[in-house]
């Protein structure tokens, strides 16, 4: 199965299968002006390809859309429109965002990644929901989408690798959704709220707070000492006490 590479403004992109491209056709992200780069090296205008079929409406000359400069064209995906945010109260929602192959859903202590339709299945295959744990994320980043561009927001989890090649490869990672431009205000929401999760997490614990714990804790030995507790049951007021 041969694989192609995209050019636009001067980035080259991929690879891609001939079906992603071909997807891509019919998502009227890849024109037949845009320069694709074979395997051998060689260099076509798309619409040169043997087999890559364009939508029909995609040949009349139109104007082109105000570019937008607050972001760079990293990637050619495109699909699900519409979003909704903030939505609490159902199932624990508190934002919901729609985003090119797949879903995103913030509750109050975890985030799931749902991917759905033809990109979420040519990218990610048969990939089921993932449920992340917010105590398990420790950095956020976000990418706005612009009139050309799509968007990224993604997930650093302990022990994960993310993936750092911009746009393009975030596609394929599974702790990431790429979005169009009509969600950047609910993925800003979003980026806001772990970012805030993740403060209040790693703040630490006030003066009273420790020495309250500790008197708790020396109550806890003397009834040890006096054998009015095991140890058993010390070790498990220990843990609760301390966190651990």
């Amino acid at each position: 199965m041969p694989n192609w590479y995209i050019y636009q403004n001067n980035q080259k992109y991929g690879p891609v299968t001939s079906e992603t491209l071909q997807q891509l056709t019919n998502e009227r992200k890849v024109t037949p002006k845009t320069i694709i780069e074979a395997e051998n090296g060689h260099r076509y205008e798309a619409g040169q390809i043997q087999g890559l079929a364009f939508p029909v409406e995609i040949l009349v000359v139109v104007a082109p859309p105000e570019p937008d400069n607050t972001t760079s064209f990293e990637s050619a995906f495109s699909e699900n429109k519409n979003s909704t945010g903030p939505v609490a109260g159902t199932d624990g929602i508190l934002f919901h965002l729609k985003g090119v192959g797949g879903q995103l859903a913030v509750k109050k202590d975890s985030v799931v990644i749902s991917r759905k339709g033809a990109s979420g299945f040519l990218i990610h295959g048969f990939a089921g929901d993932k449920t992340i744990p917010v105590f398990n994320i420790q950095a956020v980043q976000y990418k706005a989408a612009g009139s050309l561009t799509n968007g990224y927001i993604q997930f650093t989890v302990m022990g994960g690798k993310e993936s750092t090649g911009g746009l393009f490869a975030a596609t394929t990672d599974e702790n990431t959704i790429v979005f169009t431009s009509t969600q950047n205000g609910i993925a800003m929401k979003i980026k806001m709220y772990i970012e805030k999760c993740i403060i209040q997490r790693n703040q630490p614990q006030s003066v009273q707070t420790q020495a309250s714990g500790a008197d708790e804790l020396l109550k806890f030995k003397q009834l040890l000492d006096a054998g009015i507790i095991t140890q058993e049951e010390f070790n498990a007021k220990k843990k609760q006490i301390l966190g651990i």
